[in-house]
């Protein structure tokens, strides 16, 4: 089953080359997408990756949560704007 995570504080020079390489040791991605800021379309820091296994997410969110990059801090969670594991268990 698939899941959704959305990343928050990732570094300003990150493109999703970086985002795939952060993310794929966890499990197998399907999609990854930066998202921009909504108010003036720039780089909000912001991304949701889908991984085709939830255990995978599952994985990566434990992982990835807290951990710092370029001396920021990820926040890891899982999207509303797709299914959440709850839905899943």
């Amino acid at each position: 089953m698939a899941a959704r995570l959305y990343i928050e504080g990732l570094p300003s020079h990150f493109d999703e080359d970086d985002l795939l390489d952060l993310c794929e040791p966890y499990g197998a991605v399907y999609e990854a997408e930066i998202l921009d800021d909504r108010t003036d379309g720039t780089f909000g820091g912001n991304a949701i990756v889908d991984y085709e296994d939830l255990d995978d997410a599952r994985s990566a969110a434990d992982e990835l949560d807290g951990y710092e990059l370029d001396g920021k801090r990820l926040t890891v969670s899982y999207s509303p704007r797709k299914r959440t594991l709850s839905s899943y268990d």
